[in-house]
């Protein structure tokens, strides 16, 4: 680990004269805005890594501004839009269009996008501080009140513009629906906060329908890094913070589906090429009790990204997950060998993962992804469907403007992981470099042993307004009675352990085991009052089918409320 710190420090002073920026928060609705335009009007703009997220705020502006400067027109719906980009990202737009013309009590609000900015001659210094809110309640029909209550602030600033800094950190007490609140206190397959770590319980003055008093939930969530350049092509990201590789809804290489952790990111950008490493520390899984230092371990990735042409992307993933007492294994900071070379010549159990991905615009109105990731495979035993042939897919499909109909956008999304995918094993026992942190899965929140299909639908009928409607259905294969079936990452894949493993370990089938079905409905309405400032309507079904029939349940349940820069919170799963 002393290397580790050694190798920061010889990074951190490195530090050039070339401009560097923060990030873009996962979940913002920048997302949903920079993908369309990237379908929409991709042949104008520059090189665009969209699978590496979360999104570089210099790179918005520029990209947004080359927008503006072309000579497509832009309707009503995606001007108002790109100018939520640029506001949203004012420190690199110098356009006039950020500064307020009616700032509240003369120094709040001075730019639309952030209640308190300062911003000097030149950019010698630059600030912006936010506040958090997060204010809701609703009903989960037949069961419990919910309730949502989340306040902090955030402040982003650069200096220079050669070195930036975020910082965010806000308090949230939770009451959830039923199935939300058992996955914090069950151990399937392990007790966590959806996205969240470390949590505790309070209790609420409210009374639930049977007249019992609520148990709530309440965590703090905090995200910090700093950023700087130590070449014009190569910066450099050190903090708390998650990250998600991909273009769908979901990723199986690394999603932002667990909590936040420690990492550091090295990004090259040249000519079409964009290179990530990123090194990472995670919590290993824990028992939930009395205070305890939990186990770490640590992760290294790679993800080349390639675009030869305008309209298509090509990446190449590797990763590893590896458990040390003694900290981070410093063989795997090689920034270009294969991880797979380096386990061996280790003779470490560590456990590696390779995926390729792609995506394709066609005709300004379509867009085609995909991923696959592969943990272990033998070519000679796949018809035999062999247990350790583990391996993920994922398909899908973007349409915008659906029929003419402008900002009517729509995704299609299939997700298949097989059995034993993600999990490891070490002397017989469950591993903790199984691919996971704070109990919770890297990549896919359902872990392994299923299949998914997903459907999206947006409409933004006036500026505002946007409408969005959520399909998920997910078949997925659970254990029975301590028999593991392969979805619960967390069990040992040994294949003693194993129901057909022994030996040999053939006839192994996606959703073996007692198969569970999930069908999740989301219908969302959001209105911007303001930039950054929204109200939430959400309605949604979740429905449970099992082969065992105590097992089926259904939930309904709606929320209304108000956010203020943060993201909207949906569970989708």
């Amino acid at each position: 680990m002393k290397k580790t710190l050694i190798l920061i420090l010889v990074l951190s002073s490195a530090v050039f004269l070339f401009a560097q920026s923060t990030y873009a928060p996962l979940g913002f609705e920048t997302y949903e805005y920079m993908d369309r335009f990237d379908i929409k009007y991709g042949k104008i703009l520059p090189v665009f890594h969209t699978a590496n997220k979360p999104y570089d705020m210099k790179f918005i502006a520029h990209h947004n501004e080359v927008l503006r400067a072309s000579n497509l027109t832009l309707g009503k719906t995606d001007k108002f839009n790109s100018d939520y980009l640029l506001n949203d990202n004012s420190e690199w737009y110098d356009s006039l269009k950020s500064i307020s013309k009616k700032p509240f009590l003369r120094y709040f609000y001075r730019e639309p996008a952030n209640l308190y900015s300062i911003r000097t001659k030149k950019d010698e210094f630059v600030l912006r501080i936010n506040p958090i809110l997060d204010l809701g309640t609703g009903t989960e029909f037949g069961n419990n009140m919910l309730v949502k209550n989340g306040r902090g602030i955030s402040l982003r600033f650069s200096i220079k513009k050669r070195i930036s800094v975020y910082f965010m950190a806000y308090t949230n007490q939770l009451l959830v629906p039923q199935y939300i609140d058992s996955m914090t206190r069950s151990s399937f397959p392990q007790a966590h906060v959806p996205g969240f770590g470390y949590y505790k319980e309070y209790t609420p003055a409210l009374l639930n329908r049977n007249g019992k008093v609520n148990k709530g939930i309440d965590f703090f969530d905090y995200r910090g890094y700093v950023t700087f350049n130590i070449l014009k092509h190569i910066d450099v990201q050190f903090g708390h913070d998650k990250n998600f590789i991909g273009d769908g809804v979901r990723s199986l290489f690394l999603s932002d589906n667990s909590a936040p952790y420690l990492f550091l990111k090295i990004n090259t950008r040249i000519w079409k090429i964009n290179y990530q490493n990123l090194f990472t520390e995670f919590q290993g899984q824990y028992k939930r009790g009395a205070d305890q230092l939990i186990d770490k371990k640590y992760g290294a990735f790679h993800h080349l990204s390639i675009q030869p042409t305008h309209w298509l992307n090509i990446g190449v993933f590797e990763g590893v997950i590896m458990s040390r007492k003694k900290g981070f294994d410093i063989q795997y900071l090689n920034p270009l060998i294969f991880y797979r070379s380096i386990e061996q010549s280790l003779g470490s159990p560590d456990n590696s993962l390779i995926g390729v991905n792609f995506k394709a615009n066609f005709v300004r109105h379509g867009q085609v992804y995909g991923q696959f990731v592969l943990d272990e495979f033998q070519f000679a035993k796949f018809k035999n469907k062999w247990w350790g042939n583990k391996y993920g897919i994922q398909l899908g499909a973007k349409y915008i403007d659906i029929g003419g109909i402008k900002n009517l956008d729509a995704q299609i999304e299939f997700n298949m992981v097989r059995p034993y995918t993600y999990t490891h094993y070490k002397n017989g026992v469950a591993s903790l470099a199984n691919y996971s942190h704070y109990n919770q899965p890297l990549a896919h929140p359902f872990g392994a042993n299923f299949r998914e299909f997903i459907f999206v639908a947006r409409y933004q009928p006036i500026p505002r307004l946007n409408f969005t409607f959520k399909y998920l259905y997910t078949a997925i294969g659970y254990d029975t009675s301590g028999v593991n079936w392969g979805a619960n990452i967390f069990l040992p894949n040994d294949p003693k352990t194993q129901p057909l493993g022994g030996e040999f370990g053939f006839g192994n089938k996606t959703i073996q085991g007692v198969k569970n079905s999930f069908s999740i409905v989301h219908l969302l309405a959001t209105y911007q009052l303001r930039h950054n400032v929204f109200f939430d309507f959400q309605f949604s079904i979740r429905a449970r089918n099992s082969v065992f029939d105590d097992e089926d349940h259904t939930t309904q349940y709606f929320y209304i409320g108000a956010r203020v820069n943060l993201p909207r919170r949906t569970y989708d799963f």
